[in-house]
């Protein structure tokens, strides 16, 4: 589903997200906040995975995250902004999308560390250590932006998807009976995101600050749906 509307003048710029099963319908809201607040984005909601091309979540957690981006991204927009469904925009975008202009990729800055959350297999993959992915800050993956006018942001996503067609974003939340890693600082593993953060470091991309919080003194451009 594509919500379309009249543009300004200046970059195509898209927001996507994906929403199915039990989580079918919650987007509406995130829709609903987005136009409120900013009439020259176009917004796409997908439902299935068949309509972007790739394989489902339980083949391939999150799998649907980049190959949204990339969709949207063929219908030939310069901005293209990724939100999780549960999302709810709180003011106009306008200065977000500057802030993708700017960096190329926009990744938000998280509290932890990406060892922690990679399973051997990802670490393996992008060719670190557990040591050096211990040192790697972790990213907040609800919202991210790209600015496809720029090469970082192309190079970004196609190692991402590259890392999902490797089946890296496999693997399991929690690392019970060590099925992540016998290395005990390893929580589990957050498929789409310690891709994201492992191609960040790749990338030497500079991460940016929160833009989404659950804390109304924090929020600078979303919220998340429990707290509207």
């Amino acid at each position: 589903m594509s919500f379309l509307l009249r543009r300004t003048r200046g970059p195509r710029v898209a927001l996507v997200t994906f929403a199915n099963g039990v989580y079918k319908g919650i987007e509406e809201k995130l829709v609903a906040s987005v136009r409120r607040f900013n009439r020259d984005i176009d917004i796409f909601a997908f439902h299935d995975t068949a309509e972007i091309g790739c394989r489902s979540h339980a083949e391939s957690p999150y799998a649907f995250k980049p190959y949204a981006v990339d969709f949207v991204r063929q219908k030939g927009y310069d901005i293209v902004i990724w939100c999780d469904s549960c999302l709810r925009a709180v003011r106009s975008l306008a200065p977000f999308v500057d802030e993708i202009a700017a960096k190329g990729v926009y990744l938000q800055k998280d509290g932890w560390m990406c060892g922690e959350w990679a399973n051997d297999r990802a670490i393996q993959y992008f060719n670190v250590t557990r040591d050096q992915a211990m040192q790697i800050e972790t990213i907040y993956a609800q919202c991210m932006g790209f600015d496809f006018r720029t090469k970082m942001a192309y190079d970004f996503l196609s190692l991402w998807i590259g890392a999902e067609q490797a089946g890296v974003f496999r693997g399991a939340w929690k690392n019970v009976n060590n099925s992540e890693s016998d290395d005990s600082r390893v929580r589990g593993h957050r498929h789409d995101q310690t891709c994201s953060e492992l191609i960040a470091h790749h990338l030497r991309i500079v991460k940016g600050t929160i833009i989404v919080s659950a804390d109304p003194t924090q929020v600078r451009y979303f919220t998340t749906w429990n707290n509207p």
